[in-house]
């Protein structure tokens, strides 16, 4: 799932041909990406990350994890999240 306003490519139509760079991009399974993120080329993400919004993603992300940020950085693991979640909401976690 992706909110409004990602982006994951490169921009073909810059004029300055020394900082446009090609690569490969790849996403895992089950990964959340809030709205006007980007994703830089040559990354890997891994299977169940969140990446908050605005966040801008220039290294390779481990599976389970939240991520957040201009760079993004790893804020806590998605179990972490789960369970503040759970607890702010008062949900058993089932």
């Amino acid at each position: 799932m992706m909110g409004g306003g990602c982006v994951i490519r490169n921009l073909p139509e810059m004029k300055d041909k020394r900082i446009n760079t090609f690569g490969n991009i790849k996403i895992g399974d089950n990964i959340f990406v809030g709205a006007r993120s980007t994703i830089l080329p040559n990354v890997v993400i891994g299977d169940n990350v969140v990446i908050a919004a605005n966040s801008v993603i220039t290294k390779d992300i481990e599976s389970n994890s939240v991520v957040a940020g201009i760079p993004a950085k790893k804020i806590m693991t998605l179990d972490e999240y789960k369970n503040k979640f759970f607890k702010q909401n008062k949900v058993t976690n089932k």
